[in-house]
C-alpha cells in the first residue's frame, strides 16, 4: 500500500511516480513537520461524474435518497424565503389546519408538522417574531393556544411555493408518469403517520 504523504527525499529518489498516478494522487502541498523534513501531502483527485442511479435497491431507500436530492434542491428556495425547511413546514401546517378546520392549535400542527411540542414552540416563537404569525388564546379552552398565519406569513408562504412549483417542474419534466407518482407519495404519507 502506498502512503499518503512520504518526504521529498522519498519522492525525488524513489521510482515511485508511477504509483502515484496509479492511485490517481495529486500532490496538494507541502508541509514541514517537527524535524523540518519537507513532506508532500497528497490527496485523491475529486471525482466529477456522479452516478445518476443509486446503486441499492429497496423502494424505501430509494426513496429517502430522491427526497435528499430534492431537499438539497429546494434548499436555495427556503434561504432566499428567509425561513428553514422547519419553518415552512409549521407554517404549511398552520396554513392546511386552518383551511381544513377552521382553526389551528399548537399541539395539532406539532402533530400535523410531525414534530414534538417544544421544537414547535421554539420555532413558533421565531416565526412570531418575524410576525409570520401570531398566538391568541383559544376561546374553547384557556390552556390551549392558537396559531394564525400573518398577511406576511401568507406572503412569504406563497413566495415560497412559488419557488417550490418552480423546482417541481424543473425536477419532474416527464408528466406522463406523474398521476403514479402523486399516488404512491400519497400512500407513503399515508402509510407513515
Amino acid at each position: 500500500m502506498v502512503p499518503a504523504w512520504e518526504t521529498k527525499h522519498d519522492r525525488e529518489n524513489t521510482a515511485s511516480k508511477s504509483r502515484y498516478h496509479f492511485l490517481n494522487l495529486n500532490p496538494s502541498s507541502q508541509v514541514t513537520n517537527r524535524n523540518n523534513h519537507i513532506i508532500l501531502c497528497s490527496m485523491p483527485k475529486r471525482i466529477t461524474t456522479t452516478p445518476t442511479e443509486p446503486a441499492v435497491s429497496g423502494h424505501g431507500i430509494r426513496l429517502y435518497l430522491a427526497a435528499a436530492r430534492w431537499r438539497a434542491h429546494v434548499d436555495a428556495v427556503y434561504r432566499e424565503a428567509g425561513l428553514s425547511p422547519l419553518q415552512v413546514n409549521v407554517l404549511l401546517a398552520v396554513q392546511t389546519l386552518q383551511r381544513t378546520t377552521g382553526t389551528a392549535k399548537q399541539v395539532h400542527v406539532a402533530n400535523y408538522a410531525g414534530v414534538d411540542v417544544m421544537t414547535l414552540s421554539k420555532n413558533v416563537r421565531a416565526l412570531e417574531d418575524e410576525k409570520l404569525i401570531r398566538r391568541v388564546a383559544d376561546p374553547a379552552d384557556s390552556r390551549a393556544r392558537l396559531v394564525e398565519l400573518t398577511r406576511e406569513g401568507t406572503a412569504r408562504l406563497k413566495k415560497v411555493e412559488k419557488g417550490l412549483e418552480k423546482a417541481d417542474r424543473d425536477i419532474f419534466t416527464d408528466g406522463k408518469s406523474m398521476g403514479a407518482f402523486e399516488r404512491t407519495i400519497s400512500m407513503v404519507i399515508t402509510n407513515t403517520r
